[in-house]
């Protein structure tokens, strides 16, 4: 009788489990959709716990930051995310700790203001000042002091999108083998 008890609220524990990853999946999946992210719909045949493949235009300048908008105001994690015309607001000091990064801040066209942190270990620094316009391609992250764009460069383990930085024409943080852009 007990054993019966247990496997009913196991199984019953196990139903809610799966209904809520199955939402918190479709949910995620109709997020990326709505935010205009270039994700496609998975393969789940052979595969467990694979990200969704993601599409990665070509670095370079970028006319529209909806994409970060929609990231900032949905406060959640997107895999990786482009966006231009961002306006750098204030250098931060770099940070030396492990692997030196390079951060300043950036306001979007609705106003928001998000960090950008560039590991400037994996290529040339980006010589950023206040007022100057760019693009990106990263990984953003919410945090407790709001929006962060990371990974802002090559990945060597191909684990992730290269990410970078388009600033006056030059492409920060991948490997010189872009074309049609003057790459550091």
């Amino acid at each position: 009788m007990l054993l019966a008890h247990f496997s009913s609220t196991l199984s019953a524990r196990f139903r809610v489990a799966v209904l809520a990853l199955v939402f918190s999946l479709s949910a995620n999946f109709a997020f990326a959709q709505t935010a205009e992210f270039p994700v496609t719909q998975p393969s789940l045949e052979g595969k467990k716990n694979q990200p969704a493949p993601i599409t990665v235009s070509q670095p370079g300048k970028k006319e529209d930051d909806s994409a970060l908008i929609a990231a900032v105001q949905s406060k959640r994690n997107v895999h990786y995310v482009e966006g231009g015309n961002l306006v750098v607001t204030k250098i931060l000091p770099d940070d030396n700790h492990g692997l030196p990064h390079q951060s300043w801040e950036a306001q979007l066209s609705d106003g928001s203001i998000i960090t950008v942190v560039y590991n400037s270990n994996m290529g040339e620094r980006v010589p950023v000042e206040e007022g100057m316009t760019f693009s990106v391609g990263g990984q953003f992250i919410w945090t407790k002091d709001g929006g962060l764009i990371h990974w802002l460069h090559h990945d060597p383990k191909k684990k992730r999108p290269d990410g970078w930085v388009f600033l006056e024409d030059i492409v920060y943080g991948i490997p010189a083998a872009v074309e049609n852009v003057l790459v550091h």
